[in-house]
Formats: structure tokens, C-alpha cells, sequence
């Protein structure tokens, strides 16, 4: 959820429907996560190492990197809301 939240411009509402949760739980999800990376590095790295390696790579088509085939999916389900 925390990745989600960063890295898209979905709201709390959206992402806690799209896991059948409410918007709080996703408030909570990100908090938590965001005070585990400031008190361990290692953690704070394993997490951006993750967010680096979804990043699209701006040469390519920007479709079929892996960032749009674990996306796209959640932006589809959301586009109604």
C-alpha cells in the first residue's frame, strides 16, 4: 500500500477498495512503513530498492515494463472511482 501511495496519485479511499479495506487502514499501512524506514536503513533501503526496481524506464514504450503489469490492473479497477 505504502509503495502504491508513493508512487501513484491514487487516493486512500481508492487503494483501501481495491484491497477491501478501508481508507484508514491504508493511512495506517503507509505510517507504519514510513516509521519502520526511518528507524532501520536497511529496511528504508530493501523498500526504495523495491520502488527503484518498479520505476518505468522512461526509454522504453512505458507499457510493458513491470511498474504498468502490477499497476495497471489496480489503475483500471480505480478508474471509476
Amino acid at each position: 500500500m505504502y509503495i502504491i501511495k508513493q508512487m501513484t496519485d491514487l487516493s486512500f479511499p481508492a487503494i483501501g477498495e481495491y484491497f477491501g479495506k478501508k481508507h484508514s487502514t491504508v493511512i495506517s499501512n503507509c505510517n507504519t512503513v514510513r516509521e519502520m524506514m526511518n528507524a532501520d536503513p536497511v529496511y528504508s533501503a530493501e523498500v526504495e530498492e523495491m520502488m527503484r526496481n518498479l520505476t518505468p524506464d522512461p526509454v522504453s514504450t512505458g507499457r510493458s515494463g513491470v511498474f504498468y503489469r502490477l499497476f495497471i490492473p489496480l489503475f483500471k479497477t480505480c478508474s471509476d472511482l
